[in-house]
């Protein structure tokens, strides 16, 4: 839909709000169907103040109780206000110089919430392939009653009911400095509506899903708390927007569970019981190299990154993949994911002036960084390319028009655009599905922000992606869904997600070959014919390894 003029002074009020705010409070999220407790001040989603499933996809949102603050009260439109860390403001990322003691300073937990969608329809298995068992509980009998004599669904695993399969995620919506609501907010609303369409579409085999959130505001400590809750309430974890997912390995392995996550960390890849749904920093970081060195062909290029293990590391690996083809990183500049103010880091880039910056940070120290940029009168000649973008042209405001015709974007998924004939996977059947749904669930304003599209980013495709692959996947299993027997059906093949990529989890280990996002896709911020802001597919893709045996037949790719 076209952008209306009028929409942009109000997204660009929110968007200075967002970036600018100077706390690290709570907020409101949009999801439906949810209500408000802390991690550990309940046994479980069951207990008195959570929710229970509602009855329709617009369900008006349960009594929210908070057991652990008093005067807590539901914000308006229904929706749960998001608890942060009694005297936090602005945690630290791990592996930042900030980070050592996060978690000593912030004991607080997180606020959990339940996120039950509407309720189950017949029984079925959701387009799954043929019937591979999981490992049944270990003495279950069966259950009489079953049709056809078949064997009853029952409580099979750890979050799984007769009825019922619990899934949990963990986000830092509350991070306001951070654009934690406009990133992560979005993020839950829309795993709200992958959970909503799996259930009105007729479940897995007679049981519906149930979203459980838990909001750790961007803090490692409350992180653990939330999974250390959740891991007690739910089957699996589903893609996430926290820093926990480079630090929680020590646990998963002994706990089992199986946790689809936002990929962004390499030791993701390598831990057995996470299923990354996204690139990792420094694959995408070597990609992106190959491409700027191939296509943009700059002499020199300057390099931000956020000041986290992953990131440094992809501003290594892209300084030797550009030292191959004889380009200087004449300077590197070391992001705070909460930064308040990026002027001395755009100082430095004009100093040394590079024809190309390349990004491998956040999206609140990368907007600050342009409007910075943009109040110095200075651009480098060629342009910017960056990871962490929003996917969305609805999140333009949050870069402001300096972004337009000189920055192109990096991201593991197709995404929509104008018609484009050189943009087939942002047209799929599956794109424009998960397109209408999150319409149909959120609709097209949030937080002062218009979508041109949907509300959706990278991490958000991957939520809808491999929330759908795990619903496959427990169809399969029939009665005995076990947290076992989905790491085995997720490892035994490959999986289609529908938006240009195929998905292995090599039983080996998941950072072995076919590596799935081998290939990924460019895209430049343009602007749009209304004046406000699109996207473009960019052409040849770029590629992580040429020999790799799973680049797409007849894509067009910097090979």
């Amino acid at each position: 839909m076209p952008r209306r003029r009028e929409w942009v002074p109000l997204a660009l009020v929110a968007t200075l709000a967002l970036v600018a705010g100077a706390c690290s409070g709570g907020t409101t999220t949009n999801a439906s169907s949810k209500s408000n407790s802390r991690p550990g001040s309940a046994a479980s989603p069951a207990s008195p103040g959570a929710a229970t499933p509602a009855g329709a996809d617009n369900g008006s949102t349960p009594g929210a109780t908070d057991a652990g603050a008093a005067g807590s009260a539901a914000t308006p439109n229904g929706s749960p206000a998001s608890a942060s860390a009694s005297g936090s403001n602005g945690p630290s990322a791990p592996g930042s110089a900030s980070a050592a003691g996060s978690a000593g300073k912030n004991g607080a937990a997180g606020s959990a919430r339940t996120a039950s969608a509407a309720a189950h329809g017949p029984s079925g298995t959701n387009g799954a392939a043929a019937a591979t068992p999981g490992a049944p509980a270990v003495g279950a009998p069966a259950t009489p009653g079953a049709p056809g004599g078949q064997k009853a669904n029952y409580a099979s695993d750890v979050g799984v009911t007769a009825d019922t399969i619990r899934l949990g995620t963990i986000n830092m919506t509350s991070a306001t400095r951070s654009l934690g609501p406009a990133i992560a907010g979005v993020q839950e609303q829309n795993l709200d509506a992958a959970v909503k369409y799996i259930n009105r579409t007729g479940g897995i085999n007679g049981r519906h899903l149930q979203l459980v959130t838990c909001d750790d505001g961007g803090d490692v400590a409350r992180g653990r708390a939330c999974y250390e809750k959740l891991k007690k309430d739910v089957f699996a974890l589903i893609p996430s927007i926290s820093w926990l997912t480079d630090v929680i390995h020590d646990r998963l392995e002994k706990d089992k569970v199986p946790w689809l996550s936002w990929g962004w960390f390499k030791s993701e890849y390598e831990d057995p019981w996470m299923f990354p749904c996204h690139a990792n920093g420094m694959r995408e970081a070597a990609a992106a190299a190959d491409w700027t060195a191939k296509f943009i062909k700059p002499a020199s290029v300057g390099i931000m990154y956020l000041n986290v293990t992953e990131d440094i590391a992809a501003k290594d690996v892209a300084t030797k993949q550009l030292q191959k083809y004889g380009i200087k990183v004449v300077t590197t500049v070391a992001q705070e994911w909460d930064s308040p103010d990026e002027s001395q880091h755009v100082l430095a880039m004009r100093a040394s002036n590079p024809d190309f910056v390349m990004s491998f940070s956040w999206p609140a120290p990368v907007a600050k960084f342009m409007h910075d940029a943009e109040t110095q009168h200075w651009a480098p000649k060629l342009g910017y390319i960056a990871n962490h973008l929003t996917g969305d042209p609805g999140y333009g405001p949050i870069f402001g028009d300096y972004i337009k015709d000189k920055t192109y974007t990096i991201t593991s998924w197709g995404v929509p655009t104008a018609p484009d004939p050189n943009n087939p996977e942002g047209d799929t059947a599956e794109q424009k599905l998960m397109e209408q749904e999150l319409l149909r669930t959120n609709g097209r304003d949030y937080q002062g922000f218009k979508w041109r599209y949907a509300g959706m980013h990278h991490i958000t495709q991957s939520g809808w992606v491999c929330t759908r692959i795990l619903a496959k996947a427990a169809a399969e299993m029939g009665p005995d869904v076990t947290r076992d027997g989905l790491k085995r059906i997720l490892e035994a093949r490959s999986w289609d997600s529908g938006l240009g990529v195929t998905l292995y989890w090599p039983p080996t280990s998941h950072n072995d070959n076919p590596y799935s996002y081998n290939r990924e896709f460019i895209y430049k911020w343009i602007t749009a014919s209304d004046g406000g802001w699109d996207l473009k597919r960019i052409l040849p893709d770029p590629v992580f390894d040429c020999r790799a045996p799973n680049i797409p037949a007849g894509a067009h790719t910097d090979c």
